[in-house]
């Protein structure tokens, strides 16, 4: 992968941001994917812990004076420099921690000629005393834990029936399963409300409206006193018996001339919940520009943060409008909630699609890919025993589409046509989700929040992006090798000669007639989907091989599957 060394956002840098940017430029970039490099990273740090917190030989002087920490970070541990035994490669055990304030966001650094570079995100010992992970590593002459003093809000929601992944039970702070819905009589329903796993997390269950009937069913309650009465009685009252920190309301279609109805609902609700210290978090639609005001709908976000806790910005799926419609819309809110830090960015592990009637709908990483690596043979009638036909993915072929390719947007996308209407895919993953955080720096906000934290392995796992911004305090604006995002060919599961990654390309039929496995692997830089087609290779006819007939076939009938990953970039 490469390293662009500013964002699309970077001509909104000048409001402060850039000495946090160079802060870690100089240290290891995260590698991703498929071929996620991260031994080297592990293997260097690790170990000295080995030498604060128990392992043998000289231990390192802990007692000198420490250099400031970076801008946004604090010290978490002792700062260490070994005398001996620099570069030996040692069993890591643990470190022992300083500031046991909060257990997120912890990273071990080293300090080398005047600046510090970042070695390695660490995990909390169960008893929150030590961090580090097992492995084995080099020590470096300078050590130390620090983590970011920003207080970043992770909120990870974990649909119904899901489990989340791990790498969001370790990153995440607060867990919001998504398992309750309002119901007519002002009570809600679902659950069970499972405890979030963890010492350290939160768990605010979403009480959501996600159907239309759902949404009638919201303004219904919010059309009548005693309803809207009983809501927020039963919804304190659950919260209390459930020992939840708090409530997150997810209710997208409130009719607009119920605005001052909401406003009364959130207040009373706040009021209910913060008597028992427990939080209130909205999720609410961005408002939309129109010329130059702005329609909120029924959310009146100046009075609502007056009781609210924290905002969550319902992510933007259409990526051709996001880099101007998702800044501009979170300028004018931090302008109107008064702080920034109660808004909390959403970002997605989910890809999105564009018709070209504007309707955009998500799609799994998977199905995406698949879409991508649609297999074509361009003259099925001349695929007799060892001849040449030509096989396309004709989705991810530049003379019917883009491409599959990283856009200005930052993210991954093609274009492809369906019954001649021309559709835009968007993939998204960690390299876009970086990118996005990038709004969390510049404009101060409070938290990220991912509307999909299950272990579905179909979707993106955008967990390693947030987790470098949580240690750091900086996005990692990263893209994908552009090798990674060409395709590459099978035939009965052996690749193919001088196929050169290419979306159109020559096969060479076996000199066996009948089924043949046909394979195409198409990749977004850290996912790789293989998508397999049965292709029947014919014998020659008597009298020998007839002369090509023109013409396409339709898509054949494929197979997606993730591939193994491979090491190669």
């Amino acid at each position: 992968m490469n390293r662009r060394p500013t964002g699309p956002l970077s001509s909104r840098r000048a409001r402060g941001s850039e000495g946090l940017r160079q802060r870690v430029s100089g240290g290891l970039p995260l590698l991703a994917g498929a071929g996620v490099l991260g031994l080297v990273i592990i293997i260097a740090i690790i170990v000295l812990a080995s030498r604060c917190g128990g392992t043998a030989s000289a231990s390192p002087n802990c007692s000198g004076k420490a250099p400031n920490p970076p801008q946004g970070l604090v010290y978490a541990s002792k700062y260490c420099v070994n005398s001996t035994n620099v570069g030996r490669t040692v069993q890591f055990l643990s470190i022992p921690l300083t500031d046991r304030s909060s257990t997120h966001g912890l990273s071990l650094y080293t300090y080398d000629g005047g600046s510090w570079k970042l070695i390695e995100p660490l995990t909390v010992s169960s008893d929150g005393l030590y961090v580090g992970n097992s492995s084995v590593v080099n020590e470096p002459k300078t050590f130390a834990v620090l983590r970011s003093s920003s207080n970043l809000q992770i909120f990870g929601t974990v649909p119904r029936n899901a489990q989340v992944s791990a790498e969001a039970q370790r990153l995440m702070t607060v867990s919001v399963p998504a398992v309750l819905s309002p119901a007519p009589d002002g009570s809600i329903t679902g659950g069970p409300v499972n405890a979030a796993p963890g010492q350290q997390l939160a768990t605010m269950p979403e009480i959501v409206a996600e159907t239309s009937t759902d949404a009638q069913t919201v303004n219904s309650i919010l059309g009548s006193a005693a309803l809207q009465s009983t809501h927020v009685d039963r919804i304190a009252a659950a919260a209390d018996a459930g020992a939840w920190s708090g409530v997150v309301i997810d209710y997208p279609s409130v009719d607009a001339s119920l605005k001052a109805n909401f406003n009364s609902f959130v207040q009373a609700l706040a009021t209910r919940l913060h008597a028992s210290k427990r939080q209130l978090v909205l999720r609410l639609p961005l408002p939309r520009k129109e010329g130059n005001n702005w329609n909120e709908f029924a959310y009146d976000w100046a009075t609502l943060a007056k009781s609210v806790d924290y905002f969550i910005m319902v992510a933007e799926h259409d990526q051709s409008i996001y880099r101007t419609r998702v800044p501009d819309a979170v300028q004018y809110l931090a302008g109107q909630v008064g702080d920034s830090h109660k808004l909390v960015l959403e970002v997605t592990p989910l890809s999105e699609q564009k018709s070209e009637t504007g309707d955009v709908t998500t799609l799994t990483t998977l199905q995406a890919l698949s879409i991508a690596g649609q297999i074509t043979v361009r003259d099925p009638q001349s695929a007799f025993v060892d001849s040449d036909i030509t096989v396309s993915a004709e989705n991810i072929n530049r003379d019917n589409g883009s491409g599959l390719q990283w856009t200005p947007q930052g993210v991954l996308s093609f274009n492809y046509q369906v019954s001649g209407e021309q559709r835009t895919v968007w993939v998204e993953n960690q390299f876009s989700a970086g990118f996005k955080l990038e709004l969390i720096e510049l404009d101060r906000l409070g938290g990220v929040s991912v509307d999909n934290a299950s272990n579905d392995p179909s979707i993106a796992d955008i967990w390693p992006a947030i987790d470098q911004f949580q240690s750091t305090g900086s996005p990692p604006l990263l893209q994908p090798n552009p090798q990674a995002l060409r395709p590459q060919w099978l035939a009965d599961g052996q690749p193919i000669p001088d196929a050169g990654n290419r979306a159109v390309i020559t096969w060479h039929t076996p000199a066996a007639p009948g089924p043949h496995q046909l394979s195409v692997i198409v990749s977004d830089g850290v996912m790789r989907v293989a998508n397999t087609a049965t292709v029947n290779v014919l014998p020659l006819p008597p009298g020998g091989r007839p002369s090509p007939t023109p013409g396409a076939a339709p898509n054949l009938r494929t197979t997606p599957t993730r591939a193994p990953t491979t090491t190669g970039r």
